[in-house]
């Protein structure tokens, strides 16, 4: 109902805004429609279900249970096979006391030919040497890896659609300032032509404007078409034909290194993938250590159907009991077992010391290159500052007659230049920033600095 709702919002923000969507609104449609994070979500939830059907282990068993069976004869006995009664009935004294010479005579069937029962059977694990605990510690680890994988497969999703998404940003941003370039361009182009037509300028200067015209005209169609892919690629994540509003930002306040490696350290989704290998292999050196327990367990029957023949007669309607069992020797190699369980668990403490210093490592790498854009973004402000100055001085001087066709071209370029640079600093910070709050575990932060951000106007 929440997502239903959610995709209303998102619709009717989309239709009064002109097919228009902030990155916030973007991320949260694309987290909740993502096939992949929905079949993430379905492991996690599998996971969950192994896990009870392992707590099941510690339930009873009770089984119930009916049969019929034909015997070729019943189970019987002649007391005549029991000495001495036969000598007695063929001597005189039997003979003298009337008793039958027929063995039929002395047949008992303590069974019928046809045997029908009913019962019911229990049988319940008392002690299992720590096998069932540690199945279930097995499991609870194979949940936590599963979310941890979830979240793994998220953070990759987000660093892949702030990239697309404010890569259509920077694309548009990038094909304006190209067409400003042309524009100007075809202005100067115009203006050398009417200086030409009276007398002013020589036909060079014209040919060297027209030239570079054409440069720009070429350079904006590729802008253009690396624009439209950009928008493709945002497309095919969202499904939807929206256009990004958001502007792309950077912070000049943000924590210290440290902050983002003790973040990284406690929540990178990495590593806790790695804590549940761990935790799952403990459990396994648990597992395969029981095999050298005693096993108790408790058993019980209760015959509900017997028919009336004798033996049934005789036999106790229920009966109770305990096993216990204790391998001395088997053939499965359990000692071998036991010790492939005991190196992986020292196997995955390796890796996951391992992981810790390259992803340390890793945070210092991002985290430099992450400042480096912010000093790159802010110390280019006095550059845009002279290039816009310089370009409008140049087109003063050459409608004076004191500066070239390729001084004024100069000067567009420079500035288009300088514009294009602070828009890959831009890019390179938030792609920088999406990888470090994912590495940090927090990419709901990357949302907050979004709206202290400073924002090219």
């Amino acid at each position: 109902m929440i997502k239903k709702r959610y995709f209303l919002a998102l619709v009717l923000s989309v239709t009064l805004n002109a097919n228009t969507i902030d990155m916030k609104s973007a991320w949260e449609f694309m987290k909740d429609n993502s096939s992949s994070l929905k079949a993430s979500k379905s492991s996690i939830k599998r996971s969950e279900s192994l896990k009870e059907a392992a707590s099941s282990l510690y339930l009873p068993t009770i089984t119930l249970n009916a049969s019929y069976t034909h015997l070729e004869k019943p189970i019987g006995f002649n007391a005549l096979d029991i000495d001495p009664l036969e000598a007695i009935v063929n001597s005189p004294t039997g003979v003298g006391l009337g008793l039958p010479n027929d063995r039929e005579a002395y047949q008992t069937d303590l069974s019928q030919q046809d045997v029908l029962l009913g019962n019911v059977n229990f049988l319940m694990p008392l002690y299992m040497g720590g096998k069932i605990s540690s199945a279930i510690d097995i499991k609870k680890a194979a949940v936590k890896s599963a979310e941890a994988k979830a979240e793994l497969l998220e953070y990759k999703t987000f660093l892949n659609f702030v990239k697309r998404y404010y890569g259509v940003v920077m694309a548009k941003s990038y094909y304006e300032t190209r067409q400003e370039v042309e524009t100007s361009l075809r202005e100067h182009y115009e203006h050398s032509k009417s200086m030409q037509d009276e007398g002013q300028l020589a036909r060079v200067e014209v040919l060297s404007s027209q030239v570079k015209l054409e440069d720009a005209i070429l350079e904006s169609k590729k802008a253009k078409n690396q624009y439209e892919l950009a928008q493709n690629a945002l497309r095919e994540s969202l499904h939807l034909e929206l256009t990004p509003s958001s502007k792309m930002f950077i912070n000049e306040d943000l924590e210290e290194e440290e902050f983002f490696k003790h973040k990284m350290m406690g929540n990178f989704a990495g590593l806790k993938y790695l804590d549940s290998k761990t935790k799952q292999a403990d459990a396994f050196v648990s597992f395969e250590q029981s095999a050298y327990m005693p096993k108790l367990v408790a058993f019980g029957n209760f015959t509900y159907y017997k028919d009336d023949s004798l033996i049934s007669k005789y036999t106790p309607d229920y009966i109770v009991g305990a096993r216990m069992s204790f391998t001395l020797l088997d053939s499965t190699g359990r000692g071998e077992k036991l010790e492939a369980a005991r190196l992986l668990k020292r196997q995955s403490e390796l890796v996951i010391d391992q992981a810790q210093n390259d992803l340390s490592i890793l945070v210092d790498k991002v985290y430099k290159e992450m400042i480096q854009a912010v000093d790159e973004y802010k110390s280019l402000q006095s550059s845009l500052e002279l290039a816009k100055e310089n370009k409008k001085l140049r087109n003063i001087a050459f409608s004076e007659g004191l500066s070239t066709s390729l001084e004024v071209v100069d000067a567009n370029l420079f500035l288009a230049s300088i514009e294009t640079k602070r828009l890959n600093a831009q890019y390179t910070y938030l792609q920088r920033l999406s990888k470090l709050l994912s590495l940090s575990g927090d990419i709901d932060k990357f949302f907050e600095l979004e709206k202290v951000g400073v924002k090219d106007e």
